[in-house]
């Protein structure tokens, strides 16, 4: 008897489990739109306003100073806002940052790999 409530039970189980749908939307949504985030800051943690930031797309033109892809100015916070239009595709780009006679050589100006497909990176850099 046991068995055969065993069997019963088994087989409730799997009717349950292979009866449910199962579409898994394969499209992602995005909720917030990508969006590179540049925080300036000077030595102290002070926000850098008015600062000017230039993205470049490879190394290459970062050190020659080329063209850059694009320019922000930083806000009251030392935040320079770049689109997903602005940065045009995935991949890393180099950040250049000054105010006046100060600028962002001595620290990170290399951001990661951006993919563009949802959401806000962050990168932090400081003028001296």
């Amino acid at each position: 008897m046991k068995n055969i409530i065993l069997i019963i039970f088994q087989l409730v189980c799997f009717y349950a489990i292979t009866a449910c749908e199962r579409e898994f939307p394969y499209e992602i949504e995005s909720v917030t739109p990508p969006e590179l985030h540049v925080i300036v800051k000077y030595s102290d943690n002070q926000p850098a306003v008015n600062a000017r930031v230039r993205l470049f797309d490879s190394l290459d033109d970062f050190i020659a100073g080329n063209p850059d892809l694009a320019s922000r100015q930083t806000d009251d916070a030392g935040l320079a806002v770049f689109t997903k239009e602005q940065l045009g595709s995935p991949g890393i780009f180099y950040v250049s940052a000054s105010l006046g006679m100060l600028d962002n050589s001595n620290s990170s100006y290399i951001t990661p790999y951006i993919l563009l497909n949802d959401g806000h990176t962050k990168f932090f850099t400081w003028i001296e």
